[in-house]
């Protein structure tokens, strides 16, 4: 069953992401930081919606999507407590090597900003426990984000990842997406959405 993610799965949405999504900047940071991400997305529904597809009352799976690159943007900015920007630094402080990583995000986040005219309509991330991969339930979170966008008269849906990440990308081309552009070693994918 899909609902919509509520404060109380935001712990078990951070689990999924540190133990599936390890090798992303935003898990290397921590969970204290996915946890600020996750609640600034949960608060402002009309940027961003978080979905978990549960299993025996358990949160198996989730996926973050938002209508407005830009917007969602601006809205981590302007909500992102000062604690979470010292952790950022910290974090940068401690892990030189990460300033580079951090930095190609920046890069990437205003390539997107200033290549794409119509709104960014993106998944910004899919997880599902390990436990329950391949049963199907990353394909109806996509499906439900598909749906909620179609109703909204969204032409097209997002997504990106890495380069090297062959097994999203095959995920992905099999929900009907289909590469675009890459930059800076990420993978821009997009899907037409009947409207």
């Amino acid at each position: 069953m899909i609902l919509k993610a509520k404060k109380k799965d935001l712990g078990s949405i951070v689990k999924i992401h540190l133990n599936v999504l390890s090798q992303t900047f935003n898990s290397r940071i921590g969970d204290k930081f996915l946890y600020n991400l996750y609640d600034i997305l949960l608060r402002n529904p009309d940027v961003a919606r978080i979905w978990v597809v549960k299993k025996n009352d358990k949160v198996a799976g989730f996926i973050s999507v938002c209508q407005d690159f830009k917007k969602v943007g601006k809205t981590i900015n302007k909500n992102t407590k000062r604690k979470y920007i010292l952790l950022l630094l910290k974090f940068l402080l401690l892990n030189p090597g990460e300033i580079i990583s951090f930095s190609k995000r920046l890069v990437f986040s205003r390539f997107i900003n200033n290549n794409f005219s119509e709104p960014y309509s993106t998944i910004l991330t899919l997880g599902v426990h390990r436990k329950y991969q391949g049963v199907g339930l990353g394909s109806l979170l996509v499906k439900k984000s598909k749906s909620y966008f179609k109703k909204r008269g969204v032409k097209f849906l997002y997504v990106d990842t890495e380069r090297n990440n062959l097994n999203a990308i095959l995920f992905y081309k099999k929900m009907g997406f289909r590469p675009i552009k890459e930059f800076l070693g990420n993978l821009i994918l997009r899907t037409k959405i009947n409207v």
